[in-house]
Parts: C-alpha cells; structure tokens; sequence
C-alpha cells in the first residue's frame, strides 16, 4: 500500500473522470478534455499499483469538447459523451473504443497493437447520437444504470432517460426539471439543473437535482415526482450518488461547501452533514465495495476521503481500547495537492482501496485507502 500519489496528466484542461466499471481487473479510467481552442480527446490512464505507476494507454481524438463522460457498466469499449462544438451546437453520443476488449486485441497483429499502444491517437467509432440541438442547454450530467441498458441525461432545463438498442438510442421519459403538479411558480424562474442519478436498488427510480431541490421520478411513469424536497442544500446541488449497499440512501454535495446524507424515505433532515470544504463541492462517490468510505473533491482544490460508518450498512465499532478515539464519522485523509479546483473523483472498479481525482488543469491523482482505515473496515 502506497502513501504517496501517481500522477498522469492529460494533455488539456479537462471535467470529466469516471472509472472504467466494465474493465474490474484492472485500473483503469477515463478522462475527456473540455478546450474550446485544441484538439479534445479522450483518454484510458492506466495504474499500476504493483510499481506505483500511472500511465497512458490509448488516446482517442474526440471532436469537440467534452462536457460530460460516462462508461458502460457492461462493455469496456463503449463511452457516452456530452459534446459542444465552438458553434454551440450540443449533443450527446454514445461511442465505441477500439482495442478495448480481449478479443479485439488477440485479432489483431501484435506489432500493430503494439504501434497504437505507444505512438497513435485512435478514432472513436460513432454508435450513435441523439438529444441534438443548438438552442438547448448542454448536457452537464450523463448516468448509466448498472444493471440495465438506459441512460439519464440532465441538462439545466430537463432530465431525460434513453433506453440503447443494438445500433440506436431512443428516449423513453422526460420532465421539465422543476415541474411538480402542486408547482405554480412559472417554469423559466426555476432554478438550474444539477446532476441525475439512478437507484441500484429499484430499476425504474432516479433522483434529480435542480438548483437546491431533490426529487425522486419514477422513469416508467413519464418521470412522476414521487417525492420531492426544498433546499436540501442552501445553494446549488453538484452532485448525486447512492449508497451501493443499503437501499433509500444517498450521499449530495454543493455550493453551499457541504456534503450531506439522506435516508430517501425520511428526506426532512439530512442522516450528517459534512463541513470539510472551503469552496464549492463538485463532486461525490460512494465506495462500491465498502460504503463506509466516501470522497469528494471541491474547487478549494481539496479531496477528502471520510469514514461514515454511521450511514453505512455495517454497524461501527471503533478502537478496541478507547471508542470516542475512533468515532463513527471522520475525515481519514484531505489531499491537498492538486492545484486547481477537482471537478471529479472515482473508486477503481479493481479495487476497494483505490481512487482517482481529475483536476481542471488535466492532472489527475491516484491515492489509496490508508493501510490503518482498511483493517479497521476488514477486521
């Protein structure tokens, strides 16, 4: 177990992190470049945590800047992206990888692999594209259900859920964000959109942020509000993500510096509320193995790793010799060497003790779990 960080950097300021979910022996991710001048692309950065080195595996050319990136849970080479081109027009497309499966590596000439490892940038392959327009506002917010083929795509005006065929994409519910039947305050004084997220623990149910609001929509119903809350923050949501292990849990952050807790099915106060930011907080990720362990990255240039065992799913017994040492809810590590603000941070899909954090300037971080925390979780 390392104590020091690794360091990739890419080659342009850049937004968009996520783990690459599909590929689980590995550690890998990827990164989509946002410049509005140079060439965009996205990235697959390997780690390697036997050696402690963080690298470049493929480079593949992107067309516009990325404003948005998501993986599929199921195929390591497919990648949606949100894109806007320096006229504006924005669209969201889903793309596929070469050289990201086993087979497509064995049909190929080792030689020629080889050559494309360590000298080309790649073309994506076009799969599809859809929510297409000039006047719309950009997509800031693309999830993938785990278990199913659909898509939530989030700009500042709606939220929407696709459903992916084999060579098409189509749109199978969308709501003005904001509407509520009970709602009378006019629709353009709404306030913006945040971030979607779908339940792993019900197929059908998402939770949508839009200013300081959450709502709860039910997909299959034409997006019905099944429950909704008022300034959950004091400012605008960021980000959204549910607890992995215990159902009705999820886990928001915002700018208002905070990171909150909530049980879905008692949303009139959060379960803890986190004070560990000093600017806006861009991003939040639950660990996929063990939900005792969250992060969040900030535009005070921070990543902070916490134990919050007491929303967890496994009941926390702290030290052996003296619990009010070792409370149930702590900041484990604060990461303060990135150099501009976080926008992303991510758990590897290979590993429970290891995560990556992607600042605007394109350097993106490796840290690990430490070794004490991890006994104190496994033991």
């Amino acid at each position: 177990m390392f104590n020091t960080s690794s360091v990739c950097s890419v080659n342009n300021t850049a937004r968009a992190l996520v783990s690459q979910r599909a590929c689980q022996d590995e550690h890998r991710f990827l990164v989509g470049t946002s410049s509005m001048h140079e060439p965009n692309e996205v990235s697959v950065l390997q780690y390697y945590d036997d050696s402690n080195h963080f690298d470049t595996m493929f480079v593949y050319d992107h067309p516009d800047e990325v404003l948005a990136l998501e993986a599929s849970p199921k195929d390591p080479a497919l990648v949606l992206t949100s894109r806007q081109s320096r006229s504006a027009f924005k669209s969201v497309t889903l793309w596929r990888m070469p050289y990201q499966s086993a087979e497509e590596i064995a049909d190929d000439d080792t030689n020629n692999f080889a050559h494309h490892l360590t000298h080309d940038r790649l073309k994506l392959d076009e799969v599809a594209t859809f929510n297409q327009s000039q006047q719309l506002p950009q997509v800031t917010s693309l999830r993938w259900h785990p278990q199913q083929q659909s898509i939530l795509c989030t700009d500042h005006k709606v939220v929407s859920s696709w459903n992916i065929r084999e060579a098409s994409i189509e749109k199978h519910s969308a709501m003005i964000l904001g509407y509520d039947a009970h709602d009378t305050q006019p629709a353009g004084l709404r306030p913006f959109a945040g971030c979607a997220a779908w339940d792993p623990h019900h197929s059908s149910l998402a939770t949508v942020a839009f200013g300081h609001t959450l709502q709860i929509v039910d997909t299959n119903r034409d997006m019905e509000v099944v429950q909704s809350l008022a300034f959950a923050h004091d400012d605008t949501i960021r980000d959204i993500d549910y607890n992995p292990n215990k159902p009705q849990t999820i886990v928001t952050c915002g700018d208002d510096r905070t990171v909150k807790f909530w049980d879905l099915r008692k949303l009139e106060q959060p379960l803890l509320t986190l004070m560990g930011h000093s600017h806006w907080v861009w991003s939040t990720r639950y660990n996929p193995f063990h939900d005792q362990l969250v992060l969040s990255g900030g535009s005070d240039h921070m990543v902070n790793l916490w134990r919050v065992a007491s929303c967890s799913s496994s009941p926390w017994i702290g030290a052996e010799d003296d619990a009010n040492d070792d409370p149930a809810d702590i900041k484990v590590r604060a990461i303060d060497q990135h150099e501009d603000s976080v926008y992303a941070v991510a758990w590897s899909a290979a590993d429970a003790w290891i995560y990556a954090s992607l600042s605007s300037d394109g350097r993106v971080m490796i840290n690990h779990v430490p070794s004490t925390e991890k006994y104190k979780i496994l033991l």
